[in-house]
């Protein structure tokens, strides 16, 4: 069992130091040099023409195919930098990855992308033709309503044929609309008939 912690750091945020645990690899992908890290450090690779959100698009593809960069591990976490895994990788993943290849939180707020897309549109979180297109685009292609939402600064997965031709297709998604993962991820799920295994709790607290 090869597992492998991802994480990225573009920009302002620095990365918090991982607990570690035996048998886990700590993965960290960055545009500084940080010498006093304990995480694997990678340089990133400096591909985003958007002006406005280009350190998250940077950042974004480590989050979305961590098997492309990362290609030999069985299982792979991901953490937000702001966040840091303390559970038992191996734990996490007996008990969760039981009947699925993925797990996630569930957002604890709202239950739909449109939801959700309307208000990164309010809060210009992002830009707004990109997120109007892409909300007119799930309607042309039937994606309901209320059909789920989930907050993503954390999930962990198996590393299979399936999770990868997700990964694909939710980077798909983002190359072609919002940079806003959490929008694009419940429609890859539906298209695929993946369902994830949900954790308890909350993606994102004080800590």
């Amino acid at each position: 069992m090869k597992i492998a912690v991802v994480t990225s750091s573009i920009g302002s945020n620095k990365l918090l130091d991982p607990i570690p645990f035996d048998g886990v690899d700590y993965h960290a992908f960055i545009d500084y040099k940080d010498t006093k890290t304990t995480w694997i450090t990678h340089p990133i690779i400096d591909f985003s023409l958007d002006c406005k959100f280009k350190n998250r698009r940077n950042a974004k593809i480590y989050k979305i195919l961590p098997f492309v960069f990362l290609p030999d591990y069985d299982y792979y976490f991901w953490v937000d930098c702001t966040h840091r895994l303390e559970s038992n990788p191996i734990e996490v993943i007996n008990k969760y990855l039981s009947d699925t290849d993925i797990a996630v939180f569930k957002h604890d707020q709202r239950d739909c992308i449109y939801t959700e897309g309307k208000l990164v549109m309010d809060i210009r979180f992002d830009h707004l033709n990109l997120v109007e297109d892409q909300l007119s685009f799930y309607r042309d292609m039937c994606y309901p309503e209320s059909n789920g939402l989930y907050e993503l600064p954390a999930r962990v997965q198996r590393n299979t044929e399936l999770t990868q031709r997700m990964g694909w297709m939710w980077w798909e998604q983002i190359c072609m609309f919002s940079s806003r993962d959490q929008i694009s991820f419940p429609f890859v799920c539906h298209q695929l008939g993946i369902k994830p295994s949900i954790f308890p709790g909350k993606a994102n607290t004080i800590r």
